[in-house]
């Protein structure tokens, strides 16, 4: 192990994003937050979102041990419609290569 000792592990907050109910047409921000809770940088090769309601600002990188990144996830309603889905957060972590953070949203009309 050339990193100096340890591995990197991976956490997310929150581990399932409930945006709750969401006006149509007033988009919700909030934020996953990726916690390096090992000994080692992880590196983020990406964040995956496949759902169209929701948005995320993407980011790739190092996050030092102890650490965290916040990610901005906006969902947007555009018709009164339950949206679910997941978001896949992929990296170096050794133990676990994929985190899948499952989202829910309840789009409602005014």
């Amino acid at each position: 192990d050339d990193t100096g000792g340890g591995e990197p592990s991976i956490s997310v907050v929150p581990e399932t994003m409930d945006l709750g109910k969401v006006l149509v047409g007033n988009p919700r921000n909030v934020n996953l937050e990726i916690r390096n809770v090992g000994q080692a940088p992880l590196e983020v090769f990406e964040v995956l979102c496949a759902m169209p309601r929701i948005s995320i600002t993407p980011f790739v990188g190092m996050i030092p041990p102890g650490d965290f990144e916040l990610v901005p996830v906006t969902g947007t309603c555009t018709i009164e419609e339950q949206v679910s889905g997941l978001m896949r957060v992929v990296s170096d972590d050794p133990d676990t290569k994929a985190v899948d953070v499952p989202v829910f949203m309840n789009c409602i009309t005014p």
